[in-house]
């Protein structure tokens, strides 16, 4: 339960001696527990000192066990409802109305429901705790802070003054120094009677007068600056070098240009009518067949660098499979796997649309068949073939792209990842 500190003197000053003494606690790994011959101080209170008020929480528990060295305990909190305290908090044991021992909680063990406590300071004659003990707990929460004290009509009107915006009128800016502060003329009577030519500044009083020309004034001197008073912030001249390094810079990011297409390599799946030998009896030289291609960007930005168009240069090497029956005779039958390699050269307008050119040969590799004594039939469709043509690439999702091939090799469409 939480509970106001009561207002007796002997629970003060428990709790004051074992909340404000705690680093002495600490010592005693170097400093052994007193024995009889060194007596434990008893410590008073002090009757005129007022302690602050604070939030303490109190339970019963009893000791269960001790260390050898007597320095160390295991205590049980009585009531198994209650929380257990945290580890590195300090508790102040009572027997009755009076402080017992300091404790300074090393461990907590919440499957038995019990923590360890090491001594910090101990009272009167409480120099150990035997097991079977109990004792009254007292744990400091937090302390109490007094209400604010009431405002007086003085106090009220003190803040209504400063919190007002202040109303004090600027400062006067500084006088410039380039600005001369001109000096007063004399007269042409007084100045002929005092041998001074007129309309001249008198000379200063104890010096000599210097005689300016009046072609040449400290106005129109371009190498002379004038010298700022003491305490005034001057400005970084600026000069025409920095004005041409500004442009430079600008010119630099401007001339930026971020790669329309940052992939270098691709994978294709295509259905396509390829084309190859066609007998005489048939009109058609195409044959249905599909295959897989994979291709490598040499370069970008080869020719064309520009911000909505660039090109690349790449390479493509690809197999496919088709078969040809009936080739001369209906029992002929063959299948083939034309090796295609290619050179690319595209033409990127976006991230979403490019147009390519290619162009290579085409290799029929020619697997198995059932005329093998027509030596003419196996050297037509096995024979090198050029490739050439053009072709589209739409992008349809992440790395993934439509191609559209149109060329004297095949006829085809696939689909394209691309990374």
């Amino acid at each position: 339960m939480l509970v106001k500190r009561p207002r007796t003197q002997a629970l003060a000053c428990g709790l004051w001696v074992a909340f404000t003494l705690l680093p002495a606690g600490h010592a005693d790994d170097a400093n052994p527990v007193p024995t009889d011959t060194a007596p434990i101080e008893t410590i008073k209170p002090l009757e005129e000192e007022k302690l602050p008020d604070i939030e303490a929480r109190i339970f019963d528990l009893n000791v269960a066990r001790r260390s050898r060295s007597e320095r160390v305990y295991l205590l049980a909190p009585l009531d198994k409802t209650a929380e257990l305290p945290l580890e590195g908090r300090v508790l102040l044991l009572k027997k009755d109305s009076s402080p017992a021992m300091a404790v300074l909680i090393l461990k907590v063990y919440p499957e038995t429901f019990q923590f360890a406590g090491k001594k910090v300071r101990a009272y009167d004659s409480f120099e150990k705790l035997n097991p079977g003990d109990k004792f009254k707990s007292v744990q400091k929460i937090s302390d109490i802070i007094p209400a604010p004290p009431e405002q007086t009509p003085q106090d009220r009107a003190d803040l209504r003054e400063i919190e007002a915006k202040p109303t004090t009128a600027p400062l006067p800016p500084l006088p410039n120094p380039a600005q001369a502060v001109e000096p007063a003329l004399v007269p042409s009577s007084e100045a002929s009677k005092a041998g001074v030519a007129p309309d001249a500044p008198p000379p200063p009083p104890g010096g000599s007068s210097a005689v300016v020309s009046p072609e040449i004034t400290p106005e129109a001197s371009p190498s002379q600056t004038p010298t700022p008073p003491p305490g005034a912030i001057s400005e970084p001249v600026k000069s025409d070098s920095d004005d041409e390094s500004r442009d430079d810079q600008s010119s630099v990011i401007i001339e930026e240009i971020n790669p329309l297409d940052t992939n270098r390599f691709g994978i294709s799946a295509e259905l396509a009518f390829i084309r190859n030998a066609a007998p005489q009896t048939v009109g058609s030289g195409y044959y249905v067949g599909g295959g897989i291609r994979g291709s490598l960007e040499l370069g970008q930005s080869v020719f064309l660098k520009g911000a909505r168009l660039q090109d690349s240069l790449g390479v493509e090497l690809g197999v496919f499979n088709y078969r040809v029956a009936g080739f001369k005779i209906p029992a002929d039958s063959f299948t083939l796997y034309p090796i295609i390699g290619t050179l690319r050269y595209s033409l990127i307008f976006s991230e979403d649309f490019s147009l390519y050119f290619y162009a290579g040969l085409v290799y029929n590799l020619i697997t198995s068949n059932t005329a093998a004594t027509d030596a003419d039939s196996i050297a037509q469709l096995g024979q090198v073939q050029p490739a050439g043509g053009m072709g589209l690439l739409f992008r349809v999702g992440p790395s993934w792209y439509t191609r559209v091939d149109l060329g004297i090799d095949m006829i085809g469409l696939g689909l394209v990842l691309r990374f």
